[in-house]
């Protein structure tokens, strides 16, 4: 009798389960690659909304510190799309910044913040326009509520996000407020 026969049959259905597992290690490892490679998609979207966000923030309290600080010597317009109603606090029933139809194009109140910088990835350059909303807040304060845009970002006819991402920064900010120099007297 032939030993070599009986061994050949065992080796064929190993052989065929090894490659189903190899097969199935290979597609576990295919599926894990492409959800790694959405998470990164993901953060990169909103990573570019977060920033356009913030250099939405920043000029618009350029803005607020210009107008009362030094009368509007650079943003001398830009005092008549804030607010007019004085908020009691950020979470003010009464906040623009709440009312959806306040951030559409051509509505009253919203400063259009390009991206303009030539420092910055041509990406970067290409992203939607950020707005910021400006509102006056008892104590001479303003409530700045800025909104960033991720390329792609789409929105439904109630103004709803529907693709893409968005990010809200808000601060509230006391232009005639004295700061510390770094000489040791106030500025």
């Amino acid at each position: 009798m032939n030993h070599r026969v009986g061994l050949n049959g065992v080796v064929l259905p190993v052989v065929l389960i090894m490659l189903v597992v190899l097969a199935f290690a290979g597609l576990l490892a295919a599926r894990r690659g492409a959800g790694l490679q959405e998470v990164s998609t993901n953060a990169r979207v909103r990573q570019s909304a977060e920033f356009s966000a913030q250099t939405a923030l920043r000029q618009c309290e350029a803005i607020v510190i210009d107008v009362v600080d030094n009368h509007g010597a650079v943003h001398g317009e830009q005092h008549k799309r804030f607010g007019s109603k004085e908020l009691t606090d950020t979470n003010d029933a009464d906040a623009l910044w709440r009312n959806p139809d306040n951030w559409m194009e051509g509505a009253a109140h919203p400063i259009r913040v390009d991206s303009t910088n030539t420092e910055v990835s041509s990406a970067a350059q290409r992203l939607p326009p950020a707005h910021c909303l400006i509102e006056p807040m008892r104590g001479d304060r303003y409530l700045i509520t800025a909104r960033g845009l991720s390329a792609g970002a789409r929105f439904d006819k109630d103004g709803r996000l529907e693709g893409g991402s968005e990010i809200w920064l808000q601060s509230v900010i006391s232009p005639k407020v004295p700061v510390r120099s770094g000489e040791g007297g106030y500025e």
